[in-house]
């Protein structure tokens, strides 16, 4: 069965430009005489696109494609040409053509209420007969150590966790539980699990499962190594559920001594009649958007740029469906989405069909389903795709957003920052595309938890950034959603808060096209009900839930901007806090919060997003930002006001057991104004941040403390003002 654990890391590099620019300081790069290596791929800008026409012409360079949305042309360059232009005034800069990754893997289930039950068992009191759920397991645990189970300590319960700890008494032990499900029903099996800093990297800890007759299978193995810090971890029994009488833990290896251990919490069996894939518009409020508003995103245009798309019947397209699709490919070849995220996406957004459910309550799984959907193929069959194709894409959607009314564009795919937000091609596309009047929103990345983990283009401050958030599989317990662990964290390298908010995006189940790469790759998350549908989890699928959600708002107020769609979203999100109300996760995992559609047609609030920045005088070059996170001489965090005052840990979060980090988080050396990339740095794809340090994923939501808070309203942003 195939699994996927979650670990975070560190990463950072920035240094310093400013004294060069002080100093006047130019750097022309000599030509060499004779070519060293082959022609390769670049974008490269010009004060406007006929200079960048012209300055390839003048090097005998190739030019592949034209960009006007960032005068700029696709071109093909030797090192000696490339050398040429980079040394050439009328260049604005000579960008290789980078590789963009899709923000989105298959797997798991989300869901909303419809008889649902849990057994649960959280480990508060040292016993092994806990039944925190709504529904009970048969029996407590129970240890079986090969001679009948020599109960020497080694598994015990202690401080609110199970723990395994060695040394062995034969060099193996294990411990089970018993249920029974009566009832058809989708079964899947989730637990937290930790490994001691003292454990081995080869030791292992297996979950297994045990059939009436006795015999046992492995569901998953865990390495000690995958789960140095706190790891979620899920496990669907849909299918196995009725042939299971028991599920156990053995330590396979390792655990010699008393230190070494494994730890175990929070385990629990969801068991719903509902679809444990059906997307929760309840929860963002989407449901009651269009049962007693009327909204469904009619005549709304969202531009998809992703692999393409293939409909099924009813879909939009279809007769009966309310939406229209278009499709087009800056590729070669068909429009059609050979790959799959393409098709996932644009239905997690728009579908109008319920999905297979053994509930009759069952929704449909678009939040938009009537809006129309513009497709735009920009990746291969692989779910490969590059700066160049990308960019292309975008320049398409500006082109014909008014032939579409194209209001909304939905950028489900990322790439590591390799400058500033200002300095990155698709970043300034993707701006392009908001000052031309689309809102464009976009996933925040998937190598989450870690901090500076949000990809291109969501690192642009103007964007909509949306992290992911899982419900567990159990639509009606609050208490366990959470932010995914592969969500990724800000802030961003030039300080400023992001995600901007979080939406569902674990285990989602949308369209899957037959014959597609990820449906041959990934067979195991075809849905087994109905094979048109598969299950898939990611910021991307995040990013196309606020997607249709914003059709809902444009369908309800056309006349909004961008940054009003961004101001009520933000001013109408809701926080995750713990049980004294303190926020369960600092703003760069959560942003303002959960999208809340609802809230956000009921807003009337304006003004409040993107405040202090102009966006034409950034494109233009002339000024550049710097956001409101600040690290004091204790290394704390806090935020700048725009009127000066600060909103820091104890007035605003309390993360001091996460936010230490004093060899990071130093102002002097990450945020001072002066200080900027290193411009020999800037595009070295060899060039990456150290990935030293692990964030932890214990805190959850408690949905009945949810509170309003506009924290990314009306803070403060620097100025970088570009030299002449």
């Amino acid at each position: 069965m195939r699994t996927r654990t979650e670990t975070s890391t560190l990463s950072l590099f920035a240094a310093a430009l400013g004294v060069l620019i002080a100093a006047g300081v130019t750097r022309t790069v000599p030509a060499p005489s004779v070519d060293v290596g082959p022609a390769e791929r670049y974008i490269v800008r010009g004060a406007d696109l006929e200079q960048a026409r012209a300055a390839v012409r003048g090097v005998q360079g190739e030019i592949i494609r034209e960009l006007g949305i960032i005068d700029a042309v696709g071109a093909r360059l030797t090192p000696r040409q490339k050398s040429a232009l980079e040394a050439l005034d009328s260049v604005r800069g000579v960008y290789p053509d980078r590789a963009v990754e899709l923000n989105a893997k298959p797997g798991g289930g989300n869901g909303n209420s419809c008889d649902e039950q849990v057994m649960l068992d959280r480990f508060e009191s040292d016993a092994y007969n806990n039944n925190d759920g709504t529904a009970s397991f048969q029996g407590n645990w129970y240890e079986w150590i090969g001679d009948g189970g020599a109960r020497n300590g080694a598994i015990h319960v202690n401080g609110g966790m199970l723990h395994f700890a060695g040394p062995a008494p034969d060099g193996r032990f294990a411990l089970e539980r018993y249920f029974r499900i009566d009832s058809l029903a989708y079964v899947n099996l989730t637990f937290d699990v930790e490994a001691s800093a003292a454990t081995g990297a080869d030791d292992v800890l297996m979950l297994y499962s045990v059939d009436e007759m006795g015999g046992a299978d492995e569901l998953l193995s865990i390495r000690a190594d995958e789960v140095k810090n706190l790891t979620h971890l899920s496990v669907d029994l849909t299918i196995e559920y009725w042939n299971i009488w028991a599920v156990g833990f053995e330590v396979v290896s390792g655990l010699q001594t008393s230190d070494q251990r494994f730890s175990i919490d929070n385990f629990k069996m969801a068991i719903s009649i509902e679809h444990p894939g059906d997307q929760d518009n309840e929860l963002i409020g989407a449901e009651r958007v269009r049962e007693q508003l009327g909204l469904d995103g009619r005549q709304i245009g969202i531009a998809f740029v992703d692999t393409g798309y293939t409909h099924f019947m009813g879909d939009n397209d279809e007769v009966g469906g309310n939406g229209g699709v278009t499709t087009y490919s800056v590729l070669a070849g068909s429009p059609a989405d050979a790959h799959g995220h393409g098709t996932h996406v644009i239905s997690a957004a728009t579908h109008n069909m319920r999905g297979p459910s053994l509930c009759s309550k069952a929704p449909k799984l678009g939040v938009a389903p009537a809006a129309d959907v513009v497709s735009v193929r920009a990746f291969d069959a692989q779910g490969q795709g590059t700066y160049l194709d990308v960019i292309a894409a975008i320049d398409w959607v500006v082109q014909i957003k008014d032939l579409h009314n194209i209001r909304v564009l939905n950028l489900s795919f990322g790439a590591t920052p390799q400058s500033n937000y200002w300095n990155d091609p698709v970043n300034l596309a993707a701006m392009a595309a908001w000052q031309a009047g689309i809102v464009v929103v976009t996933s925040a990345g998937n190598s989450g938890p870690d901090p500076m983990s949000i990809t291109v283009p969501g690192n642009v401050p103007y964007l909509i950034t949306v992290g992911a958030l899982t419900d567990d599989y159990t639509g009606s317990i609050a208490g366990d959603d959470r932010v995914a662990s592969f969500s990724a964290a800000g802030p961003t390298h030039e300080a400023f808060v992001k995600p901007d908010l979080i939406a569902p995006g674990g285990h989602i189940l949308g369209t899957m096209p037959y014959g597609s790469t990820l449906r041959m790759l990934y067979p195991e998350y075809v849905d087994p009900d109905d094979d048109h549908y598969f299950t898939m989890s990611g910021t991307s699928q995040a990013a196309a839930v606020v997607s249709g959600a914003i059709a809902l708002m444009l369908d309800d107020d056309p006349g909004l901007s961008p940054d009003d769609v961004k101001c009520r979203l933000l001013s109408s999100a809701m926080q995750a806090t713990l049980g004294d109300g303190t926020p369960a996760y600092s703003p760069f995992r959560q942003g303002a919060g959960l999208i809340n559609v609802d809230r956000a047609i009921a807003s009337t609030e304006t003004g409040c997003a993107n405040q202090g920045l102009n966006i034409a005088l950034d494109l233009a070059g002339l000024e550049h930002y710097v956001g409101p996170v600040r690290a004091d001489a204790q290394d704390q965090f806090y935020l700048v006001r725009a009127d000066g005052t600060i909103l820091s840990d104890d007035s605003f979060w309390n993360e001091t057991s996460v936010w230490n980090e004093t060899s990071v988080w130093n102002e002097t050396s990450v945020w001072n104004e002066t200080s900027v990339w290193n411009e020999t740095s800037v595009w070295n794809e060899t060039s990456v941040w150290n990935e030293t340090s692990i964030w932890n994923e214990t805190s959850i939501w408690n949905e009945s403390n949810f509170l309003n808070n506009g924290l990314t309203a009306s803070m403060s942003v620097s100025v970088w003002i570009e030299p002449e």
